[in-house]
């Protein structure tokens, strides 16, 4: 899924994104799914 993003995502947006997209991963290591879903569906992190 990142990478389909990245085919139609200008660079300087994804250099921005990427620290988000990496903390996403860092908890979700710690976070169950339905906590880390539950107000916050992927696409809302602006």
């Amino acid at each position: 899924m990142e990478y389909e993003l990245l085919d139609h995502t200008p660079y300087r947006s994804f250099q921005f994104d990427e620290p988000k997209r990496r903390a996403k991963r860092q908890r979700a290591m710690n976070i169950p799914d339905e906590d880390r879903t539950a107000g916050r569906p992927d696409g809302q992190m602006s």
